[in-house]
């Protein structure tokens, strides 16, 4: 057996040593913003025969109960909600809540525009002590999935449709955003920004909604995305946060639905993988000697 042949098989121990399982339990709460945290009777108001959507903004707890007026002093009866209404997911900026009746979602009655009257973002905490380890050298593995679409609600002739930008950050700790540069987000914990990744969708082949949104759009061609598999850094860790949030500046924003962080499996510490390495091309040279 020549010296190539025992590289090849050596990273097939490699890759046998990645410690596969079956797809495991969605570790988020809410993935497709079908439940609500506060009970607030204006929720039930949403749908198609009535409210089509209602924002959220960081720092308003209570919703202020009256109809939204927007930046050219038009009012309508998409009200205000607080903040914590979207179970589980808090709000960063502004970010609205959609029903079918302004569009169609990913699954379910509901989806969320990131970008409210300005660029926002949701986050959770998730909890990633919840595993049978077994060897304390392996690390756990993320697979981070979701569908994707964008508001092509934009009347201005100038300016409709576009590319929307979403961006996913993994991180230790609570997020702040402090631009709209991707990667720009501080995490609180002693670890930080672990990963992201930025994600487009061009809505240019969709549907805009006439002014006065008598018709929902039936098809937002949502697109079933994902990121990197995530790996584990620090067996320590037993609660990281997801970020997903609008580098888009304007209302008009990246539309997010289905948000699943899986299991996949286990991969072994550097030092371990060297070991596994080795020790696979001795027993094949010790092999060919016989």
């Amino acid at each position: 057996m020549d010296a190539q042949r025992i590289k090849l098989l050596a990273v097939a121990l490699l890759v046998v040593a990645l410690v596969a399982l079956p797809a495991g339990a969605n570790q988020i709460s809410n993935p497709g913003f079908e439940t609500f945290g506060s009970a607030d009777s204006r929720i039930a108001q949403l749908g198609p025969d009535d409210i089509d959507w209602m924002r959220l903004f960081e720092n308003d707890a209570a919703g202020d109960g009256q109809a939204y007026v927007d930046d050219n002093g038009l009012t309508n009866n998409n009200q205000i909600l607080p903040n914590d209404a979207i179970a589980d997911w808090t709000v960063l900026g502004v970010v609205d809540l959609v029903s079918e009746g302004y569009w169609q979602a990913g699954s379910g009655e509901f989806s969320v525009d990131l970008s409210g009257s300005g660029p926002g973002g949701l986050y959770q905490a998730f909890d990633t002590s919840d595993r049978d380890l077994g060897d304390p050298g392996l690390h756990p593995v993320y697979a981070i999935t979701f569908d994707l679409s964008g508001n092509s609600d934009n009347h201005d002739p100038g300016e409709q449709n576009g590319v929307r930008t979403l961006e996913v950050l993994i991180g230790d700790g609570t997020p702040t955003i402090n631009s709209l540069t991707p990667g720009d987000v501080t995490f609180s914990g002693a670890s930080g920004l672990l990963a992201s990744g930025t994600f487009d969708f061009d809505t240019a082949t969709l549907d805009i909604p006439d002014p006065e949104h008598d018709d929902a759009i039936a098809d937002m061609q949502w697109s079933p995305r994902a990121m990197a598999d995530f790996e584990l850094p620090d067996n320590a860790i037993t609660e990281l946060t997801i970020l997903v949030r609008s580098l888009n500046g304007d209302p008009y924003g990246p539309a997010i639905d289905n948000v699943s962080i899986e299991l996949q499996g286990f991969a072994p510490e550097p030092a371990t993988l060297g070991v596994i390495a080795s020790g696979g091309a001795c027993l094949l040279l010790r092999r060919r000697r016989r």
